[in-house]
């Protein structure tokens, strides 16, 4: 069984996160951030396009829409591929979106799983 810890919130410069995934086998601690997008973000691909760049920089995690009208996820892996998916959750998303804000939160952790997947 998957167990997830995380908090959603505003990013400070001295802040940290333990987000994790644990599994009876296969996680590995590593960097993480936690993310949520706000704006228009929901209906426009912004899910698929993020696990798109996340595929291409090497990450694991997940991404989903949440209740409240914004897109969440984690993303694990080397620093300067999160680095880079932070910056394009806050400044590029999917060609149709607005990005308003999006909150990232560091940390480190474990994933288990060899992808990066949309969550339904």
């Amino acid at each position: 069984a998957l167990s997830l810890v995380a908090w959603w919130g505003k990013s400070t410069a001295s802040s940290s996160i333990a987000c994790w995934y644990s599994t009876a086998h296969g996680a590995r601690r590593m960097r993480c951030i936690t993310f949520e997008v706000h704006g228009k973000v929901q209906q426009v691909h912004f899910r698929k396009y993020t696990q798109a760049q996340a595929t291409t920089l090497s990450l694991r995690g997940w991404v989903q829409n949440s209740p409240k009208g914004t897109v969440v996820g984690e993303a694990f892996g080397e620093t300067r591929a999160l680095e880079s998916l932070a910056h394009w959750l806050e400044h590029t998303g999917s060609p149709k979106s607005r990005i308003d804000r999006a909150d990232i939160r560091w940390g480190e952790g474990e994933h288990a799983s060899p992808e990066f997947v949309v969550k339904k």
